[in-house]
């Protein structure tokens, strides 16, 4: 029995989708990868949020022998999801149709208009069940962890199944390019090495972004543990901790030997990989033990320079110098906000503003390391002196570091998503704010502010004073007002921001 994953998103290193396929291959299954990232249409005309004829016509054909289809959804491209599984439940009605990935454990009910069943949360073990039951001829109401809709339009909403502990048990991530397909030159193309090596290649403005020399240009992203220890209220982990409440320890991790084992089995089959991203959520939320001995195997087994995502809470000078010995050449750490207020009543994060400032003093002894802090712009809950308090706190904040900016973007299923839809900031039925939220557009508004954001990011302390002035709130007030924003604007604009 043959499976289609799809994902209709830019994500082509999609870790859940291959992680998924890798099981259901482990136990007999035929699985097809499909990357469909509209961004890789090269200029065709695909509308909306759907995609060129030539595009549907050869999916559909490619996937005549496939039994099941499963979309692996993102709430920005939700759009593009619904285009193509909408029009493959036309063309194939008898397949089964699933829709899993983040959206759809976070807006299940949005999502089942689109499909037959509605995967919730972590997939392998629901995919895998479902894939027996259909070769099987069993029914597929009682699996959990699932939504079904039945013939009779009645939709059955089953609990998600317990979370599971050993990490282990599963298998390295699916990188075969023997059944995969990617858009390319305007085509669904099937996988060859020159695509793979394209796929992993980061062009200059990653290699930059990292901080990486011109030959370091081949990335593989994998994470090493699952779950995050914080509740953000802006995140999708702020949805799965609710439903995985009782259900297993959140935050769980893979062996160091597992781990090993995949970098070692993927850079023995594309040796040209020179460069590694691990992307979870929090790599140092574990004990100090644990990182030692992750370093000391690194170094000696694959011994390549890596980046990865900390928590300023839990980074300490003792983690930092082993992961800098063992190759650490980036860092991203979200701060988001320097206002506490926004911090413990919006975004509901743990912050320690002193001990925050603290580890970046520390950061800052390690200078072979790029650093990279997260700010969210955009925030309609933020006042001026809000914004004027991160913008003092970055200027106080030791050079050199780089701004990751985001714009605020209230997701499905998330505290902040079901405050901002209260305060009619969004409109649940014509939903056009994902819609024009999808590439990360920075607002126009208060360009002053954000102006002044990057520039503290840049200046040296010892003209923090400065922006004690500069960033006053009833001056960001003032001009962030008519003919005065539309000048910001465009100074923005020239850098690219909007």
């Amino acid at each position: 029995m043959k499976i289609a994953l799809i994902d209709p998103s830019h994500y082509t290193t999609n870790y859940g989708l291959r992680c998924i396929s890798s099981y259901l291959l482990s136990n007999h299954f035929e699985t097809k990868l499909f990357f469909l990232s509209p961004d890789l249409t090269d200029g065709m005309n695909w509308g909306d949020w759907g995609y060129p004829q030539e595009i549907y016509e050869e999916l559909a054909r490619l996937i005549t022998d496939c039994d099941i289809i499963a979309f692996s959804v993102f709430s920005s491209y939700y759009h593009s999801a619904a285009a193509l599984s909408d029009f493959l439940k036309r063309e194939f009605p008898e397949k089964l149709v699933i829709w899993g990935g983040i959206h759809a454990t976070v807006s299940p009910d949005t999502s089942i208009l689109h499909c037959d069943i509605v995967c919730l949360g972590e997939g392998e073990e629901t995919m895998l069940e479902i894939a027996k039951a259909v070769k099987n001829k069993e029914p597929l109401r009682d699996i959990m962890g699932i939504w079904i809709k039945t013939e009779e339009g009645v939709v059955i909403k089953n609990d998600v199944r317990p979370l599971e502990q050993n990490l282990d048990k599963y298998p390295y991530q699916d990188y075969d390019i023997n059944h995969m397909f990617i858009i390319k030159d305007a085509h669904i193309r099937p996988g060859t090495e020159k695509i793979m090596k394209d796929l992993l290649t980061m062009g200059s403005t990653l290699q930059h972004y990292f901080g990486l020399k011109t030959s370091e240009n081949y990335q593989y992203l994998t994470m090493t543990s699952r779950g995050c220890p914080n509740h953000c209220a802006y995140c999708c982990n702020n949805h799965y901790h609710k439903i995985y409440k009782g259900k297993g320890t959140f935050l769980r991790t893979r062996s160091i030997e597992h781990i090993i084992g995949e970098l070692e089995e993927i850079t023995r089959h594309n040796n040209f990989i020179n460069f590694i991203s691990f992307f979870d959520d929090d790599f140092t939320a574990r004990p100090l033990e644990f990182i030692k001995q992750f370093c000391e195997q690194y170094k000696s087994s694959i011994n390549l320079p890596f980046k990865c995502n900390l928590n300023a809470n839990t980074i300490s000078r003792e983690k930092i110098s082993l992961l800098s010995e063992a190759g650490l050449i980036s860092i991203e750490i979200g701060l988001q906000s320097g206002s506490e207020n926004v911090q413990k009543n919006c975004y509901k994060r743990p912050f320690n503003a002193k001990l925050f400032k603290k580890n970046t003093q520390m950061l800052a002894e390690f200078p072979h390391i790029v650093k990279y802090y997260d700010i969210i712009l955009d925030n309609p809950y933020e006042s001026e002196l809000d914004i004027a308090k991160t913008i003092t706190f970055l200027a106080e904040m030791p050079k050199p570091y780089n701004i990751s900016s985001f714009s605020l973007t209230f997701f499905p299923g998330t505290e902040l998503y079901a405050r901002a839809l209260n305060d009619s900031l969004i409109d649940l039925k014509s939903d056009p704010y994902l819609k024009f939220k999808r590439n990360n557009i920075l607002y126009p508004e208060k360009s002053y502010s954000k102006i002044l954001i990057y520039l503290a990011g840049r200046t040296p302390p010892v003209l923090k004073h400065g922006y004690l002035i500069l960033a006053h709130p009833w001056l960001i007030r003032l001009l962030s007002q008519g003919r005065i924003n539309t000048i910001f604007q465009k100074i923005l604009k020239t850098r690219g921001f909007l």
